[in-house]
C-alpha cells in the first residue's frame, strides 16, 4: 500500500514517462525521484492498482540526490506508506523491490531479492532523456529492478528503506545475467523533504573554503605520516555574501 503511478508529460511534443510514487500523507504529499518529474509540465497520478487519478504539482527537488515531491490535488484519505530505518540494513537483508514496472500503470509488481551492497555510488542515465548524474550513498539490491520502478519502494520487513532510483543489467563471469537496483536510503530522502516541502530545494551548508586532495608527495613536504584527508589551499573572503549569492548557509 502507499504507492502511486506517475505518468509525467515533457515538452510540447507530449511526450511521456512513467514512474512511481511513495505517498508520505493521506492528502497527497508523494515522494518520488527528481528525473522521474524533471522537466515535466502536467503530471498525472494515479492510486496503484486503482482507477483513481488525481492532476499533481511539484513541490520541489534535490537533483544532487535524485529527489522529488509533489502534491496530488484534491487528494485525502490515501493510505501511506510505512517508513522503516534505512540506518539498520545490512548487507544480505531480504528486500522487495515494488513499483510500475515497465510503465504499465496497473498494480504494483513486485521483485524480491536481497541487499548487496551499502554507500554505493553510481553514474545514473535517464533513459528518456539520456542525462546522467552522480549519485552516492545508495543501497544495492539485486531485485530485479526494470524502468518504471523510479521512484518506487524498496522495502524490507514490510516497511520502506529506500527509493528506487536506478536499475542496471549485466553479465556474470559464467555468462548469465543479472539485475543491479540501486535505492536511496530513506532516513537520507527524509532529512531533504522539510526543505523541499517549505522551499521547493535543499539548503546545504557551506564551509567557504577550497580544497584540494592530499596526495603523497604533499604528505611528505607537510611533514604528515598520513596521506588521508584534504588540505585547505585557500578561505573565501567575505563568505557570509558568497554563500548569499549562491544559496547556501555558512
Amino acid at each position: 500500500k502507499g504507492l502511486v503511478n506517475i505518468q509525467s508529460t515533457v515538452g510540447y511534443d507530449g511526450s511521456s514517462a512513467a514512474g512511481t510514487g511513495v505517498v508520505l500523507t493521506s492528502d497527497g504529499i508523494v515522494l518520488t525521484n527528481h528525473h522521474v518529474i524533471a522537466g515535466a509540465t502536467s503530471l498525472s497520478v494515479a492510486v496503484a492498482g486503482t482507477t483513481t487519478n488525481y492532476a499533481a504539482d511539484v513541490i520541489g527537488y534535490d537533483a544532487t540526490h535524485d529527489i522529488g515531491v509533489i502534491k496530488l490535488r484534491n487528494a485525502s484519505g490515501l493510505a501511506t506508506a510505512p517508513l522503516g530505518d534505512s540506518n539498520t540494513v545490512k548487507i544480505g537483508d531480504a528486500v522487495v523491490g515494488t513499483g510500475n514496472a515497465g510503465g504499465g500503470n496497473g498494480a504494483p509488481i513486485h521483485a524480491a531479492g536481497t541487499v548487496t551492497g551499502l554507500g554505493k555510488s553510481i553514474t545514473a542515465m535517464d533513459s528518456a532523456n539520456g542525462a546522467s548524474e552522480q549519485l552516492t550513498n545508495l543501497i544495492e539490491t539485486d531485485a530485479d529492478i526494470q524502468p518504471g520502478d523510479s521512484g518506487g519502494a524498496l522495502a524490507s520487513n514490510d516497511k520502506v528503506i529506500g527509493i528506487v532510483t536506478a536499475g542496471s543489467t549485466g553479465n556474470s563471469d559464467s555468462g548469465s545475467s543479472h539485475t543491479d537496483g540501486f535505492a536511496i536510503p530513506i532516513n537520507l530522502a527524509h532529512d531533504l523533504i522539510p526543505d523541499l516541502r517549505a522551499k521547493g530545494h535543499v539548503t546545504r551548508g557551506w564551509l567557504g573554503v577550497q580544497i584540494q586532495s592530499m596526495t603523497p608527495d604533499m604528505a611528505a613536504s607537510l611533514g604528515q605520516s598520513s596521506e588521508k584527508g584534504a588540505i585547505v589551499a585557500s578561505v573565501i573572503e567575505d563568505m557570509k555574501q558568497a554563500a548569499d549569492a549562491n544559496g547556501y548557509i555558512v
